[in-house]
């Protein structure tokens, strides 16, 4: 127990032993029922042991009470110096602790309701008000409110470490408690985010933000892939290797000459190439995007892809200059199923130059076996440039650790000083500091979706994580120091 309380009628009795006076306190439990301080005295050390924080005995004469109750050491007693009529001892009761409830300094309501006793009588007003007394115990802590409305794993944290967090609060300590949490917030959350658990989880987030970007590019409608995976082996110019790379003689080269692209990417191995003039055009490329592993789809761009998307581009007014050779990006796997495939068998409907199927498009030429097929890949890269070239959409950049670990540390900080903030106008426990661990995790989902647009991918989960955990960290510093 935190408080305790006895209202009733109490005496102070002395009595003569080996010829000395000793008082012996006494309270009553009813009219007829009388108990000695010194019976219950065991169990009330028991009780300032387990936490007892504040004894009050409102009740006649007590002085005998706070004799025998003095080597407890109870942090705050109260007692009566004398008798007392029922309705001071009440009106002092109510107003003790609703000033208490509000002010959190118990000394400061006890002088309050003292003070109060003082209009409540017509007579000797100086006597009445000094009927309370309080015994402080000036080894103990300061004890408030809000500290006795703790629960009760709050209230066993060790002595050392509420001496620890009582100097860790104050200035200027509190800078460096601020910043020594946000490092240590974000070397645990930097810990936790390589299992393997967080990087899925990180991989959902990262999908879902994905799936709504692709519904934002549309030059997917750009671009046709012609799937070689149906070709037929028994041709004799042309067959399907093992490794799935397509072998092409010069016909087939001269029949995919004759399709209306505006630009051709090849992701085939040719024969006779030295005799073909065909492939020294500048609006054909050889090469795909050379994928990267990453937690995502990561690729450099490559020159020849990013060549195609020039050509295509280079002469429209919405044009803007082209990304650079060699630049890390994202690739979004969504737009995989966006882009047009076809196969040999639509050969006839991709020369036709009366028709819109590949008239001014790009073609991409590969064996497709799944989305990250090498030629999907390029095709996916290559809508991602063509609509950062005319639409202006970023390219979306994977993050360096060192600009995810100081990302990390903006949010634990700014975490920290929200938690520190309310901490100076009322408790700092954990379902006060959830409305702000709320919030911050909200803003952060924000924060991250409209990086993410402009192009940046920072940690996502990671930064919800690092919130909790230096909201956490530091609430318990607060509520260890109440």
């Amino acid at each position: 127990i935190d408080m305790l309380f006895f209202g009733g009628h109490g005496e102070t009795i002395e009595l003569e032993l080996d010829n000395e006076i000793q008082t012996l306190g006494m309270i009553y439990l009813d009219k007829n029922t009388s108990l000695s301080i010194d019976k219950i005295k065991t169990d009330l050390k028991q009780a300032v042991d387990r936490g007892l924080q504040i004894a009050i005995f409102n009740c006649c004469s007590g002085l005998g009470l706070a004799a025998a109750l003095a080597d407890l050491n109870i942090p705050y007693l109260i007692v009566m110096r004398s008798q007392i009529p029922d309705r001071l001892a009440q009106n002092f009761c109510r107003d003790l602790l609703k000033c208490y409830s509000e002010s959190n300094v118990f000394t400061t309501a006890f002088q309050y309701a003292r003070e109060r006793l003082k209009p409540a009588t017509d007579r000797n007003d100086e006597f009445e008000s000094w009927l309370p007394m309080l015994l402080h115990n000036p080894n103990s802590e300061r004890i408030t409110w809000r500290q006795l409305s703790r629960s009760k794993w709050q209230l066993s944290l060790p002595k050392s470490f509420t001496k620890a967090s009582h100097w860790l609060t104050q200035s200027p300590q509190i800078a460096i408690t601020w910043i020594g949490i946000s490092l240590l917030s974000t070397g645990i959350t930097i810990g936790l985010k390589s299992l393997a658990p967080i990087q899925a989880l990180e991989s959902l987030v990262v999908d879902r933000f994905q799936s709504t970007q692709a519904n934002l590019i549309t030059a997917t409608n750009q671009l046709v892939v012609i799937d070689l995976s149906y070709r037929d082996t028994s041709a004799e110019e042309g067959r399907i290797v093992p490794n799935g790379e397509f072998i092409s003689g010069e016909s087939q080269l001269q029949e995919i000459s004759k399709i209306p692209f505006a630009a051709l990417g090849l992701d085939v191995k040719i024969e006779h190439e030295a005799s073909n003039s065909f492939l020294e055009k500048p609006n054909i490329s050889r090469n795909c995007a050379e994928v990267l592993p990453s937690m995502a789809y990561t690729a450099q761009i490559n020159p020849d892809c990013l060549a195609l998307a020039w050509q295509v581009t280079k002469n429209s007014p919405q044009a803007k200059n082209p990304p650079k050779p060699q630049q890390l990006i994202v690739l979004n796997p969504y737009l995989a199923a966006k882009i047009k495939q076809v196969n040999l068998s639509d050969l006839d409907k991709l020369i036709d130059s009366n028709s819109d199927f590949s008239k001014g498009k790009i073609i991409l030429v590969g064996t497709v076996k799944d989305q990250s097929s090498s030629v999907m890949l390029h095709a996916i890269a290559t809508s991602q440039i063509l609509s950062s070239i005319v639409d202006r959409q970023p390219l979306t950049a994977p993050a360096g650790d060192a600009m995810g670990t100081i990302y990390l540390l903006l949010w634990s900080g700014l975490t920290g000083a929200s938690v520190f903030a309310l901490g100076r106008f009322g408790s700092a426990n954990a379902m006060r500091t959830l409305p702000i661990t709320a919030g911050m995790t909200l803003l952060s989902a924000g924060t991250g979706w409209f990086l993410f647009a402009s192009g940046y991918l920072l940690p996502l989960l990671p930064t919800v994580m690092v919130i909790g955990i230096s909201s956490s960290l530091i609430s318990l510093i607060r509520q260890s120091h109440d």
